[in-house]
C-alpha cells in the first residue's frame, strides 16, 4: 500500500515538473513574439517620421542658408547627436529655429531646454 501511494506521489511530482519545464520553455518564446511586435511598431513609426522629414525638407524651409533646422529624435541616433539637438546654442553661434520630429516615446523621455 505504501509503495502504491509513493508511486502515485512520484507520478504527480513528475507531471508537475514536466508542466513547469514546458512553461519555462514557452516563456522566452512569448517574449520573442512581444519583442518582434514592438520592433515592427517602432519601424512603422520611424517610416512615418522619415516621410514627414522628406515632405518638410521638400518645402525649402530647411535649406542650409535658412534660419530653420529640421531635427529628428529617435532611439537609433547617437547620444552625441541627441545632445547637439537639445543643447542651447552657445554665445556667438548663429541661432536657428529647430523643428523636432520624434516619436511619442522620445517626447516623454527628454526635456528640451
Amino acid at each position: 500500500m505504501i509503495k502504491t501511494v509513493l508511486n502515485a506521489v512520484l507520478v504527480v511530482a513528475i507531471l508537475v515538473m514536466g508542466f513547469l519545464l514546458c512553461k519555462s520553455i514557452i516563456k522566452p518564446i512569448d517574449f520573442k513574439d512581444a519583442k518582434e511586435k514592438r520592433q515592427t511598431a517602432v519601424i512603422k513609426k520611424l517610416v512615418d517620421i522619415r516621410k514627414a522629414q522628406d515632405e518638410l525638407l521638400a518645402t525649402g524651409l530647411f535649406n542650409d542658408d535658412s534660419d530653420n533646422e529640421l531635427c529628428v529624435l529617435h532611439s537609433s541616433i547617437t547620444l552625441q547627436e541627441q545632445k547637439r539637438i537639445i543643447s542651447p546654442t552657445r554665445k556667438g553661434e548663429k541661432t536657428k529655429q529647430c523643428v523636432i520630429l520624434s516619436s511619442a516615446i522620445a517626447e516623454t523621455s527628454l526635456t528640451v531646454p
